[in-house]
């Protein structure tokens, strides 16, 4: 089974999950699900496709099940938070066990963007590692919503996502 957790700040939880249906076909639980409210520990086990803001996993129950799930892909977007290695965002994040970890951040500085993607395995294509080669890459600067190449970024994300599990609906 293949499982991603995408981390994220409260209010863009559910354009994330608009987004991964809308670009992707990916059907996800988010932490603004009622299956969330009535039974956190089983919506952290079972569910192979998350959205999560990340002050919610920074909850100690929270990150206790979190990080008890092998993720095959981690995504944190506005990863400028994890700057400081002594805050709880990069404590919650750094305890995860995790295949791949993609760092997203508009506030990019160099030393940052050198670090935005680390794996223990590399993919068999080579990880797009800095942020400007991404944009260059993927990103339409006319519809930024609107990614080039879509195909290829579907064929990269599948590397590490699998599509008919991510589908799935939830109750």
């Amino acid at each position: 089974m293949k499982r991603f957790l995408v981390l994220t700040v409260p209010s863009v939880v559910d354009q994330w999950e608009e987004e991964l249906s809308d670009k992707f076909n990916l059907t996800v639980a988010t932490t603004n699900h009622a299956a969330f409210r009535s039974d956190p520990a089983s919506f952290w086990r079972e569910n192979s496709s998350i959205v999560a803001s990340l002050h919610t996993l920074k909850q100690p129950a929270h990150l206790e099940i979190a990080r008890a799930v092998n993720w095959d892909l981690v995504i944190v977007d506005e990863a400028h938070y994890l700057r400081n290695r002594e805050s709880q965002s990069w404590q919650a994040v750094n305890v995860l066990p995790r295949q791949f970890l993609l760092l997203l951040t508009a506030n990019a500085r160099p030393e940052f963007a050198r670090r935005a993607l680390q794996s223990g395995h590399a993919p068999s294509t080579r990880p797009i590692a800095v942020a400007k080669e991404f944009r260059a890459r993927f990103m339409n600067p006319k519809q930024p919503r609107q990614p080039r190449e879509p195909e290829e970024l579907r064929r990269l994300l599948g590397q590490v996502i699998d599509p008919q599990h991510a589908r799935q609906r939830r109750n």
